[in-house]
């Protein structure tokens, strides 16, 4: 059977991960999805924790490392 096909990308998301969350840290992630979606009405749950991932490694490493 061949692989099905998504749309094309460069980095593609082939992993999941499943977090478990209380109700002020998902409330804070409501908030801040709709924030966001004032300027990108597109953007998605997803989107908004591999946004704050990546602002925390910059914190924690101040800016050195690989950007993705």
């Amino acid at each position: 059977m061949p692989k099905k096909m998504g749309r094309p990308t460069e980095k593609p998301k082939t992993s999941n991960l499943l977090v478990r969350v209380d109700d002020e840290t998902l409330s804070q992630l409501e908030v801040s999805l709709a924030i966001l979606k004032a300027e990108q009405p597109k953007m998605k749950q997803a989107e908004v924790v591999r946004l704050a991932i990546r602002h925390l490694y910059e914190k924690l490493t101040n800016g050195i490392g690989t950007k993705n």
